[in-house]
């Protein structure tokens, strides 16, 4: 249930606040939010301050929301943000996630898009998987789908967020919005 609740809040900040750009990055966290008894802080990034790897370009995805479009066939593309939490906050329990639009009339497991969670902490990375989507899924997602998952990190600790597409086939339709990532504090 708290998952739940945490990916809830997620959705509401993506929707509201990703429109909010700050002028430096990595982009400040905005918060706290209160729902219930819990905090929450948007750490979601503003679009320019994400980098950006592959042929890749700014597009509208079919619900209307501001995103990328993946459009080179091999190697894979990626759009990645860094940041460190807060060192002066209590953070553990985090959500990052997109909306995404997939359309694949080839069923390849080659064309693919993939959400991880990067986490630096003492030195040493742990890498989560939000969410993974292959054309051999057999299920194509022609308006926007939300998605993504639940990592954990602390205060002091880099966090990278990527999302990685690979396509076998230029006819594969890929896109994402941008990323959206947030906190509760106990």
């Amino acid at each position: 249930m708290k998952h739940t609740l945490v990916y809830a809040v997620f959705l509401l900040f993506t929707a509201f606040l990703a429109g909010s750009a700050m002028a430096s990055c990595p982009t400040a966290p905005v918060g706290p939010y209160y729902i219930g008894f819990s905090e929450f802080y948007d750490y979601s990034p503003d679009p320019s301050c994400v980098t950006i790897s592959g042929n890749i370009t700014s597009t509208t995805i079919n619900c209307g929301e501001d995103g990328y479009s993946y459009g080179t066939v091999f190697p894979t593309e990626t759009v990645s943000y860094t940041f460190t939490a807060d060192p002066n906050k209590t953070l553990s329990t985090w959500s990052a996630g997109s909306t995404f639009q997939f359309s694949d009339p080839n069923d390849s497991w080659w064309d693919q898009i993939n959400m991880q969670a990067s986490v630096l902490h003492n030195g040493s990375w742990t890498n989560t998987t939000l969410f993974s989507h292959y054309g051999s899924d057999g299920t194509d997602y022609t308006s926007c789908a939300g998605a993504g998952g639940t990592f954990h990190a602390v205060g002091g600790d880099t966090i990278t967020i990527s999302i990685t597409v690979s396509k076998e086939f230029a006819n594969a339709l890929i896109q994402s919005g941008y990323i959206g990532v947030v906190t509760e504090s106990p």
